[in-house]
């Protein structure tokens, strides 16, 4: 009874600590696996806008998720690998005193199989690990292209193309991830049959006419039962294996997104912004995309004061925009200063500066949201400002469309402004831009998809409730910077002219020809 008692006892020992090591091992993996992500997540958002632009977007996000969820499965292994290793040392003791023999003849099969089986199947691993890593990429970037141009996918018939180029990676994939489970699980069926062939062999050595196999029972019960113990240790730590080797191209993936240097801003809270009173000033600025690359804009020299109204103009590639990402603080000039009120931008004023500015660019991004929540865009919603929401809804021509919609405020833009027309994303953007009550608004094509007219009483209503607005526009309609106080005129990354509307008429040709038009 008491031997029956501590058996049961023990059994139920084992059983409850190997489902304690599942559950630990198992959260462990996972909360990695969401710290990472995190990590990740963050530390992208934090990166200079120069390497947003030199990065494709598909291959963070499949980093974050499919990568990552890879690297989680490689932490989970790689407990199971432990725990598999620990439990095949404690039954390697007991067979070593239970009969020394036959350890030694189950190590040597198990190393054995296990070790050229792993030769074997190491290189294919390593090439699935990189089909894994690099399809994972393709398919998100297949899905981003064909869901964000699916008016022209549509008009031209060319969802087939899109379909054979998404079918291809995925078929990649799958056949990488399925490739590595029938390497991972395989050994063990070939392993259960060369054992059973193994045991039938010793027995038949074993056997004499005089007592069959009666001798050779302890020792082939022994193998047995060692055989029994040590193949799903051996096969989880295998597969575990291989599971960590066909992750390894992810991994790697994963630890170069971990590798971003995580910029000060990061740390920083609560920021306030950057007081702005007089003039910005760009002095000699000359900047370049690239170490090889030419000059986008060549020893400039703007001074903008505080409560004027700014035009930039020039042709496509002229430098414009340009020199509005380096005011905005975007981009760093390659030469020369960008100086506000005699303060030298330098990265600790950088953030602080980027806070007095708001940016409506020419394709406002919109959420999948409510028109409220895409005007008071990052806001908390129990925070939201209504009598702000009302007027700069007002300023941006929004209201009249506001009230004609059966949920006002609360109604629903689509994604990126599917339900919403051009010039109503655009007022929308103009609001968000008014809401967050900068010292300095750039709206870049911001109005060109609206009407002269509703342009008109945009422009004015914005001028007359915010008389201290220094506004600088970026436009190819005259008529949007018309009523500015200077115009700046862009030719080949330089200001080739500087003035008034009707000054520019006089003095410049290449504006006259605009006019022309």
């Amino acid at each position: 009874m008491s031997l029956t008692v501590v058996f049961i006892t023990a059994v139920l020992i084992a059983g409850g600590i190997r489902l304690l090591l599942l559950f630990l091992g198992t959260k462990l993996s996972f909360s990695s696996g969401h710290e990472l992500s995190v990590d990740v997540y963050k530390r992208t958002l934090y990166q200079p806008y120069e390497v947003h632009m030199e990065r494709n977007s598909s291959e963070i996000i499949a980093g974050i998720t499919t990568k990552i969820s890879n690297v989680t499965n490689v932490l989970n292994s790689s407990v199971a690998f432990l725990n598999s290793l620990i439990l095949i040392v404690i039954v390697s003791l007991a067979l070593v005193l239970l009969n020394p023999v036959v350890a030694l003849l189950s190590a040597t099969i198990f190393i054995f199989f296990y070790g050229l089986v792993t030769w074997l199947v190491h290189g294919k691993l390593n090439i699935n690990s990189q089909h894994v890593s690099t399809e994972s990429t393709q398919i998100v970037k297949a899905l981003q292209e064909g869901m964000n141009g699916i008016r022209d996918i549509i008009l031209d018939s060319s969802q087939n193309i899109y379909c054979v180029v998404f079918g291809k990676s995925d078929l990649k994939l799958k056949n990488a991830q399925s490739s590595n489970i029938v390497i991972s699980a395989s050994p063990r069926f070939v392993m259960e049959s060369f054992g059973m062939v193994v045991i039938a062999v010793i027995a038949f050595s074993l056997y004499t006419p005089e007592n069959g196999i009666a001798n050779s029972l302890p020792l082939l019960g022994a193998l047995a039962i060692g055989a029994q113990r040590m193949l799903p240790a051996s096969q989880q730590c295998f597969s575990a294996w291989s599971s960590i080797i066909g992750s390894k191209a992810s991994l790697l993936d994963v630890l170069e997104l971990l590798d971003q240097p995580e910029s000060f801003l990061s740390v920083e809270s609560d920021i306030k912004p950057l007081s702005f009173e007089r003039l910005i000033e760009l002095k000699e600025v000359s900047f370049r995309y690239g170490i090889n690359q030419h000059n986008t804009l060549s020893s400039i020299n703007i001074s903008l004061e505080k409560g004027l109204k700014i035009g930039f103009i020039g042709s496509t590639g002229s430098g414009k925009s340009t020199a509005i990402d380096l005011i905005m603080g975007l981009l760093k000039p390659t030469k020369g200063e960008i100086v506000i009120d005699g303060l030298i931008l330098k990265d600790k004023h950088l953030r602080r500066w980027q806070k007095s500015i708001a940016h409506v660019p020419q394709s406002v991004y919109l959420s999948d949201a409510t028109i409220a929540e895409n005007i008071t865009f990052s806001t908390p919603a129990d925070t939201i400002d209504q009598n702000l929401l009302n007027k700069v809804a007002a300023e941006a021509q929004l209201l009249n469309f506001i009230e004609s919609t059966p949920k006002k405020y609360n109604t629903n833009v689509g994604e990126s402004g599917t339900f919403l027309s051009g010039g109503q994303v655009q007022r929308i953007g103009i609001a968000r831009a008014l809401y967050k009550k900068a010292n300095i608004l750039i709206l870049d094509e911001a109005t060109s998809a609206l009407d002269s007219v509703t342009e008109k009483q945009v422009m004015k209503a914005i001028s007359e409730s915010n008389k201290d607005l220094t506004i600088i526009i970026i436009s190819h309609r005259l008529s949007t910077i018309k009523d500015c106080d200077v115009i700046y005129e862009f030719e080949s990354g330089k200001v080739i002219s500087k003035g008034t509307y009707n000054e520019l008429l006089k003095s410049s040709s290449s504006f006259q020809k605009m006019t022309k038009i």
